[in-house]
């Protein structure tokens, strides 16, 4: 069964009518009647786990992760949801769902493995992916000419490194726009 027959699945077990849309999309209206919906890249399975970020475009943004049979949501922390949370990367790594976002203010790098939510932020919209490794700038880092790194999936804050060798470990962070699916492993 794919991500979109197992997500389709579990939201008609709660009485909701999803469908898939023309772009891939999920929709559906929820019991306050908001129009909810779940993009392909926000969706990820990995055997008999199941994960997806659903938001209604408003207020309403909610990390759902299936495991085992048992579902555990988790609202994601924002300044101010209005403002919209934009899911970045979502992924299963090393029996942890990796799950980066971005807010009005913030990227939040989560690592979330039995349940428990541990997450890293900063304020900043460069960001690249490695493997294992995450580099990042917050506003100001590159004007010192340094690169943050963490490493995933235990979110262990490593020694900043120069730019020069960020960009020989292929780490050097890049803007948000890039249409590549930049954060995906590499």
């Amino acid at each position: 069964m794919n991500p979109y027959e197992r997500i389709i699945k579990a939201l008609e077990q709660e009485e909701l009518h999803p469908e898939v849309k023309e772009d891939k999309s999920i929709k559906w209206q929820n019991k306050h009647g908001n129009q909810c919906r779940i993009f392909e890249q926000d969706m990820t399975v990995e055997e008999e786990r199941l994960a997806w970020f659903e938001s209604d475009g408003w207020a309403h943004h909610l990390l759902r992760v299936m495991e085992n049979g048992e579902f555990f949501n988790w609202t994601p922390e924002t300044y101010n949801p209005v403002f919209g949370c934009f899911c970045l990367l979502l992924e299963w790594y090393n029996d942890h769902l990796i799950f980066i976002y971005q807010e009005k203010h913030k990227i939040y790098i989560c690592s979330i493995h039995n349940q428990q939510v541990k997450h890293f932020s900063f304020s900043g919209e460069e960001i690249e992916r490695k493997g294992n490794l995450i580099s990042f700038a917050a506003h100001g880092d590159l004007l010192k000419n340094k690169v943050s790194i963490i490493q995933i999936p235990e979110l262990i804050l490593q020694e900043p490194i120069s730019e020069t060798t960020a960009e020989q470990m292929g780490l050097l962070p890049q803007g948000l726009n890039r249409p590549d699916g930049f954060l995906k492993a590499k």
